[in-house]
């Protein structure tokens, strides 16, 4: 007789499955025919399909585990999987990654997931609620401060609910030669403020909450950054939506999106939008940036930190321009944008293979850290905020989602965050739980 628990199991790895072919359809008949100008070509191969396939079976139950018991750390490692991994085996098989690449990015996501699995789990004790309340307050006063004065210096408070012609906005911003402190402090409100709204909502604190929301629409006005927009309208999903028994839904929504951009692009000639913001920019994108840097520091010197935390004791940038302006350049011609990238790009083009090891651990022990911080917080809370940072990792350096996307300060934040209670509960070593 199949339990009700091999059963849920079974539906996760139909599910997933489902997913994986889906997304492969999607950019057959969607993205290769719509992006092929951006080198979304259609390279199929028979043996790196199967390939590609053994090794996603062979990762089901792993990836299934990470549903079974849900954690802060387990729920970024799920979104990892979802919208970076498996999109990339996706492109090894019907665009023609090297095999080369392939092992690199394989042995990336085994050693992520074993560190997820084997590193330790660990604790920082709590405050009283007492010193926690007022800091917490003033944190938030602080960055809505800080959001409404950037807007209002910088932009004229300006709203912009257009999402197709935010190159221009970015065009714009990056010819105002903002300040560092302007610099820092922008992405850092614009990933702190959902995550705020979200616990306001929680707490019944409506008009707050609208108040931060609208500071949000004045940040995304300037620059036009997406994550931004996506992250409000996340937020507000989540809040009202999400629970902690609905972690299956992360995969019905990804399935769903799927289905979508190729109804989508049944009906509307070949194009799909959802499929130009999800499946093209979220999913697609960073993997093929990722073997951009590989392939370029397959045969230049790695950089080694020069350009980020070694530079503050006199190193240099052996390139002369910062690393996503450099690949950018050399393989769109433009080197005035930049190719952004986190995760098999970022340690590769560090560290080369040494960076397998060495990236895996840092992102582990960083989830480990943001886990112990966030205990005893509403699910929802922790939710918005594991998905802001997934979709961190995938974008950025690792040092720069500590530092200038706000890692540690948001892991802070959610430390001094108010609690419902502190009462230990042995068998939920995340600590999540909805509170009334």
């Amino acid at each position: 007789m199949i339990t009700s628990a091999a059963r849920y199991r079974w539906n996760i790895y139909i599910i997933l499955l489902l997913y994986k072919i889906t997304l492969d359809l999607v950019f057959i008949f969607v993205v290769a025919p719509n992006y092929s100008y951006a080198g979304y070509t259609l390279d199929f191969s028979v043996y790196k399909y199967i390939i590609s396939l053994i090794l996603l079976a062979l990762m089901l139950q792993p990836i299934a585990e990470l549903l079974s018991k849900i954690s802060p750390s387990s729920l970024i490692i799920l979104v990892l999987n979802l919208a970076y991994f498996i999109p990339g085996c996706t492109l090894y098989a019907l665009h023609g990654f090297t095999d080369k690449f392939f092992t690199f990015y394989t042995c990336y996501w085994i050693l992520l997931m074993f560190f997820h699995y084997y590193f330790p789990h660990f604790r920082v004790p709590f405050i009283t609620q007492r010193l926690t309340r007022g800091l917490f307050i003033v944190i938030i006063i602080f960055i809505s401060v800080a959001g409404i004065l950037i807007s209002g210096v910088y932009n004229g408070f300006r709203f912009h609910f257009g999402l197709m012609d935010v190159y221009h906005l970015r065009s714009i911003q990056a010819e105002m030669k903002l300040p560092t402190l302007v610099r820092y402090l922008q992405p850092l409100a614009s990933v702190f403020l959902p995550i705020a709204i979200v616990f306001l909502l929680t707490r019944k604190n409506i008009i707050w909450a609208i108040g931060l929301s609208i500071i949000q629409m004045l940040l995304f006005a300037l620059g036009g950054h997406k994550t931004t927009i996506f992250a409000l309208f996340a937020a507000i999903f989540i809040y009202l939506f999400y629970k902690e028994n609905r972690s299956i839904w992360i995969l019905w929504i990804v399935l769903l999106l799927n289905i979508t951009a190729l109804l989508e692009a049944l009906f509307f000639h070949g194009f799909s939008y959802t499929c130009h913001f999800f499946q093209y920019r979220t999913f697609f994108m960073p993997d093929m940036i990722s073997y951009k840097f590989f392939d370029f520091f397959s045969t230049h010197e790695h950089v080694y930190l020069r350009d980020s935390l070694l530079r503050w004791l006199g190193f240099h940038n052996p390139y002369g321009m910062p690393i996503p302006n450099l690949i950018s350049g050399v393989y769109s011609g433009n080197y005035s944008t930049l190719a952004n990238n986190g995760m098999c790009g970022d340690a590769f083009y560090q560290f080369g293979w040494i960076g397998l090891v060495i990236y895996p651990a840092l992102i582990t022990l960083a989830i480990r850290f943001f886990e112990a911080c966030s205990r005893y917080l509403d699910v929802r809370i922790v939710f918005i905020t594991c998905i802001l940072f997934s979709q961190a990792f995938i974008n950025n350096t690792f040092f720069i989602v500590m530092l200038t996307n706000g890692f540690i300060f948001t892991s802070i934040f959610l430390y001094f965050m108010p609690r419902s209670t502190f009462r230990d509960d042995v068998n939920n070593i995340s600590g999540i739980r909805i509170t009334n």
